[in-house]
């Protein structure tokens, strides 16, 4: 449910941001062109989230920051991994505290109970804003998608257990990843051109190939692993495929014995 078109509540909250003189601000407009007119921007983004451009402007503010500090964890080798990146734990621990600065630079998004409800609006936002110069031949609901199911396979917190975390950890995902996420989507835009791909259907794949076990699917002990079950159809049907050559070759044997005999006769 959009906030601007939705029901009284989250229309109201747009309207409680839009008098506060720190997000709206009219000195920022442009000087007037003519009576009463000014010249706006034609680029169109068809964002969710009121005033997301502010709120996501004041987190990618503290990018330097961010970074900064992950390259003085990097010159610790113990807390590197095996491939000389960052490792994990050391990296949750660096979302977890860089939460606490995000809290920080954009109070109106966490104290209101609205807006932390939809947190989902401002991530689309996020996706949509960070891909618009990638994936020029998706749409911006698809090229969303796209960077959205990326950030979602690399992020580092699995469950966050509060709205700062949750964006905290998308926005900085991204920052670790973007050249990576721009290959994707660039890849994926020549795809759809190329092989005429959907990327609906894609997208589709790609989760459903990926999605975890279930909590009742791991604790049932009498149904064999995923791996197992499927080399045994794999088998199952290479035997089916081995019996069924036999029996082609056989019919072709037979086939070749009554050419030679009609030859004969």
């Amino acid at each position: 449910e959009s906030f601007f078109s939705g029901g009284p509540e989250l229309q109201s909250v747009w309207l409680e941001l839009a008098q506060n003189g720190g997000i709206l601000n009219s000195k920022s407009c442009p000087e007037p062109s003519g009576p009463e007119s000014c010249d706006l921007p034609v680029v169109h983004f068809d964002l969710n989230f009121p005033f997301s451009l502010h709120f996501l402007g004041q987190v990618e503010k503290q990018k330097d920051l961010f970074l900064d500090e992950m390259r003085q964890l990097q010159q610790d080798e113990d807390n590197l991994d095996e491939d000389g990146f960052l490792n994990r734990d050391e990296a949750k621990l660096q979302v977890q505290r860089f939460a606490d600065i995000v809290d920080k630079n954009i109070p109106e998004v966490f104290q209101s109970p609205v807006l932390s409800k939809h947190m989902d609006h401002l991530i689309d936002d996020f996706c949509n804003l960070m891909s618009k110069d990638h994936g020029s031949r998706l749409t911006p609901v698809l090229r969303t998608k796209v960077l959205r199911w990326a950030i979602t396979h690399k992020a580092l917190i699995s469950k966050p257990d509060s709205p700062q975390l949750t964006i905290t950890d998308v926005v900085t995902c991204y920052w670790r990843n973007s050249e990576l996420f721009s290959n994707e989507l660039q890849l994926i835009s020549s795809c759809v051109d190329v092989v005429k791909v959907d990327v609906h259907d894609l997208l589709a794949t790609m989760m459903s190939s990926e999605s975890e076990p279930t909590e009742a699917e791991q604790n049932d002990t009498s149904k064999p692993p995923d791996d197992v079950e499927s080399s045994i159809v794999e088998s199952e049907k290479e035997g089916l495929l081995a019996e069924g050559m036999e029996a082609a070759a056989e019919l072709g044997d037979q086939d070749q014995q009554m050419l030679k005999e009609e030859d004969i006769s």
